[in-house]
């Protein structure tokens, strides 16, 4: 009989541990290797050979969620597709590849419920990855073509603060009334004063589905706005000021526009309209087409350089975005930065607001525009450039622009 010592045998003990570790190790790699070269067999198109590899790797790891996800782009057949992605998803909860797959597998059989649960886990995890709204207009345009408008949110919303200007919010209402019935709009009209007539027009020209309320707090459009968003349901936003107007056809156009339809904010065109404002009504003087294309760049880290009425918002980029209720002027500016910050507009050729300018003592605008030119302006750029920190190029333009109002400033702290 051998007798081993208990050295031997924890000697032993180590040496079968060890060996399995690298066995274990081996495994590992191979089956990593195997599905890198799945994977590039995929990307080169051969796809035969690609799925051979998955069901390989998944043969050795039933629950490899990678091969889950990739077998699944390689079926016809939803159900089966569905079934590969859930089980990927079971050992991998937050794989946001497995999730987007799966949402647009829910949207092929028709199932919006499912596909919106999805996708709001999907928005969670990357609010701003476009393939996520990719999915979710594919989503509008399959209920759009059901016609299942009852069931889906607004394809637009307009946010409109006001304040006791009922003529002029009279005119602006009747040119988004305008605009072409097949479109799905909601107008929410925030007013931050008591006033009849404001009430009066707004029963005029608002649906149902749209809402006019009148909110409580400090005078000012910035939180009129903020309420407005937060009321909001559509798919893409617009601000609109009260004695601004569209132009006719512009939600038509928009509608079918396949960058906003992907998730992408847009900027487009406007006319400059001057006029007096009288009791009686506004008196046209002049009017001229603004090509916005090429104006706005990075430079707009400098300087403020399109009206707000000329943007679409796709709802997903204004996620915890909101007008700053404490500045005195610039707020605009200041919330299409922390856009830029997320994702620079891009230009549509469309004529879409009409943007109405008063220069004589005929306004009725509660500002003061000699503000623009005091030192509070600077003040108030100063703001803009610490929340939107800029690239050594941006500063020194920001530097440049002060000392030709007589600040000297250093650069590198703007």
């Amino acid at each position: 009989m051998v007798v081993m010592k208990r050295g031997s045998e924890k000697t032993g003990e180590r040496k079968l541990a060890q060996a399995m570790h690298f066995a274990g190790a081996a495994l590992k790699q191979q089956i990593a290797d195997r599905l890198r070269q799945a994977t590039l067999d995929h990307q080169n198109g051969r796809l035969d050979s690609a799925a051979r590899g998955y069901r390989q790797v998944l043969l050795v790891e039933s629950e490899n969620s990678q091969a889950l996800n990739n077998l699944s782009l390689l079926l016809a057949d939803n159900q089966q597709a569905i079934d590969l992605l859930r089980k990927a998803l079971h050992g991998r909860p937050d794989y946001l590849d497995a999730l987007i797959n799966l949402s647009v597998r829910y949207v092929a059989t028709g199932d919006a419920a499912e596909a919106n649960t999805i996708l709001k886990r999907a928005l969670e995890l990357a609010p701003s990855d476009t393939r996520v709204h990719q999915v979710l207009a594919s989503l509008s345009d399959a209920r759009l073509e059901k016609g299942d408008l009852s069931s889906r949110a607004p394809y637009f919303t307009v946010i409109i603060p006001t304040h006791q200007r009922p003529t002029l919010l009279n005119r602006t209402l009747a040119s988004l009334r305008a605009q072409s019935p097949e479109v799905s709009l909601e107008i929410i009209v925030v007013a931050d004063i008591a006033d009849i007539e404001t009430e009066a027009v707004c029963q005029r020209w608002l649906s149902k589905s749209d809402t006019y309320i009148r909110r409580n707090g400090k005078p000012g459009p910035s939180e009129s706005r903020n309420l407005g968003l937060r009321l909001s349901h559509g798919a893409v936003i617009l601000f609109l000021d009260d004695d601004d107007a569209w132009h006719p056809g512009l939600l038509s156009q928009l509608s079918q526009l396949e960058p906003l339809r992907k998730g992408q904010p847009v900027y487009f065109n406007c006319s400059v309209i001057k006029e007096r404002r009288t009791p009686e009504g506004p008196v046209h003087l002049t009017a001229l087409v603004l090509n916005t294309r090429g104006i706005l760049n990075q430079d707009v880290y400098v300087k403020n350089q399109v009206h707000m009425s000329c943007f679409a918002f796709p709802a997903w980029i204004l996620r915890d975005i909101y007008f700053d209720p404490h500045m005195r002027a610039y707020e605009d500016w200041d919330f299409l930065l922390s856009v830029c910050d997320r994702q620079m507009p891009e230009h549509a050729d469309i004529l879409g607001s009409k943007v109405y300018e008063v220069n004589d003592e005929t306004s009725d605008r509660r500002g003061n525009s000699r503000a623009a030119n005091d030192f509070n302006a600077i003040l108030d750029y100063l703001y803009v450039y610490r929340r939107h920190p800029a690239n050594p190029e941006i500063q020194q333009k920001r530097a440049s622009l002060l000392a030709s109002t007589g600040f000297s400033i250093p650069a590198n702290y703007i």
